[in-house]
């Protein structure tokens, strides 16, 4: 069965995570079609996330030309 675009986006935003942070687990990725595709990732990492983690991803999702994209 092919993938959905849903399953398509999170395999692009785990393949940009795993190259730039790999200890980086993205547990959800919501796409809000309200507001152009904006990209909400639930992320987590041993020792928790912080703002730098959160800048971080959102520097990854970037150079991976995601949020230009989708928001």
């Amino acid at each position: 069965m092919p993938a959905t675009g849903q399953q398509q986006m999170e395999r692009r935003v785990e393949d940009a995570l795993a190259g730039a942070l790999p200890d980086v687990d993205l547990l959800e990725l919501t796409v809000l079609p309200a507001q152009g595709g904006t990209l909400r990732p639930a992320v987590d990492r041993p020792g928790g996330v912080d703002l730098a983690l959160c800048a971080a991803v959102t520097g990854a999702l970037a150079d991976a030309g995601l949020p230009q994209e989708h928001g």
